[in-house]
């Protein structure tokens, strides 16, 4: 069954995506989902529409990737560059630094990256944005305190920082 317009519409309106160019050579790619209540939501209801399965039917959750837990924010990001050996976000020394940054500018750093190996075809129909010959497809995970930053704040912004460039990724509703 194909992905209803309604997701993809959900899907679009949590992605964002940013190229870091250098000498017109692009240096990285990066695309990610904020997993908001709303967007998980949707994956749920999508999911059970095209499995035909009850709304809460628990194999609709086991194939989230985040869970959406309360007190914390999640975000499933691609990242496609030319250094493959940079592609090593979930590595403990990896060149890159990533945090989240809340409205009034406090920091909050990952307490979970996890690179998702298993790249299936519901993966690839619901985030039509992972290429694994290209990329990587990873999970993120930020404990915060309260009810979770995104939910409570009107910004939220997600930095990937490194020697090969600085992404910056808002959502703002």
């Amino acid at each position: 069954s194909a992905i209803s317009d309604e997701y993809l519409s959900a899907l679009n309106r949590w992605t964002r995506e940013k190229t870091v160019y250098a000498e017109l050579e692009t240096r990285a790619l990066i695309v990610a989902t904020y997993e908001s209540q709303i967007f998980i939501d949707a994956f749920r209801d999508e999911y059970a529409r095209i499995y035909q399965l009850p709304r809460g039917d628990e194999r609709v959750g086991k194939n989230m990737l985040g869970n959406g837990e309360k007190g914390f924010e999640e975000f499933l990001f691609y990242a496609s560059m030319p250094d493959r050996d940079a592609n090593d976000f979930a590595r403990e020394d990896s060149v890159w630094d990533i945090f989240l940054l809340s409205e009034n500018y406090e920091r909050f750093y990952p307490d979970e990256i996890r690179e998702v190996t298993a790249i299936s075809p519901v993966i690839k129909k619901f985030f039509p944005y992972v290429n694994p010959y290209y990329g990587k497809f990873y999970s993120l995970r930020f404990a915060c305190p309260e009810k979770g930053v995104g939910e409570s704040q009107k910004r939220l912004k997600l930095v990937f920082a490194s020697v090969l460039g600085r992404v910056e990724l808002e959502w703002g509703y």
